[in-house]
Formats: C-alpha cells, structure tokens, sequence
C-alpha cells in the first residue's frame, strides 16, 4: 500500500489473527508456485498468493467485496 508521500507501507493485516507461517515455509511455498499458470480476479490473484503463502490461508479483499455484493451482504467468510 502507497502512502499519500510515495512510501510504501507493509500491510500483513492478518498477523493479529492467524498464525503466520516461518519464514523458510514461506519461501518454499512462493517458490513453488512459480510458473502456476491460470491468474483470475476472484479465484486466484496477487493477495490470494501472498496470503497463501505467509499464513497458509488464502483471502483476498476483492474476493470478499464481489460475495458480499453478490449476495447482498449475507457472504461470510468461513
């Protein structure tokens, strides 16, 4: 995320709720998935990967925001 003075700031916004993985379990999952093929907006995106990676669970916000749009705010995640 971009700060308003171009600095970027980390947003690891599930460390207060799910246990983040070691940092070698980490690197071996991104370096597995390198040359997975089939990227999609709602299944299988940037934040998914990233969230897959540092806690085991796959979220992503624009996953989260077209259910409960979708189904008018009854979505809830598991």
């Amino acid at each position: 995320m971009f700060m308003s003075d171009g600095r970027a700031r980390i947003d690891n916004f599930k460390d207060n709720e799910w246990p983040i993985l070691p940092a070698d379990e980490i690197l071996r999952r991104a370096r597995n998935s390198l040359g997975i093929k089939g990227y999609n907006v709602l299944t299988n995106n940037c934040e998914q990967f990233a969230t897959g990676c540092r806690y085991e669970n796959r979220l992503s916000g624009q996953e989260e925001a077209f259910w409960s749009t979708a189904t008018f705010g009854m979505y809830q995640r598991r």
